[in-house]
């Protein structure tokens, strides 16, 4: 009886350990085909008129060969509208499994102000 028991315990004893193994084992295979497998090879710019792909895609900083899981496509999308002050918006989407989307909307001037020498357009969001 006291055989039985010992056992039952020691068998209940290495199943925790086992479980969070087996666990963490699984987590990291995830993790690692997302960055080994997912990488950009087409990029695709669609609604742009004022500005050509190529600055676009300078403005981005992403190239081909990056891991599109560890894009930060918020701090993309800002830094696109700083550099670049037509874009209205910017969505980036992936296209699995090696694609990346970059649409853009760009602002429309509804008013102009002319300042001395200077024009300043206005979007309709009243942008400058």
């Amino acid at each position: 009886r006291r055989s039985r028991r010992n056992r039952r315990y020691r068998r209940s004893r290495l199943t925790v350990p086992l479980r969070i193994l087996s666990f963490l084992l699984i987590c990291g295979a995830i993790v690692a085909a997302l960055i080994l497998f997912f990488r950009v090879r087409t990029i695709t710019v669609e609604g742009n008129e004022r500005y050509s792909d190529q600055e676009i895609l300078d403005a981005t900083g992403i190239e081909t060969g990056d891991n599109m899981f560890l894009l930060n496509k918020y701090a993309i999308s800002g830094e696109m509208m700083r550099q670049l002050p037509y874009i209205q918006t910017v969505q980036i989407r992936r296209n699995l499994p090696d694609g990346l989307v970059i649409r853009v909307t760009e602002c429309e001037s509804v008013a102009a102000v002319i300042q001395g020498d200077d024009t300043w357009l206005i979007s309709d969001t009243g942008k400058l």
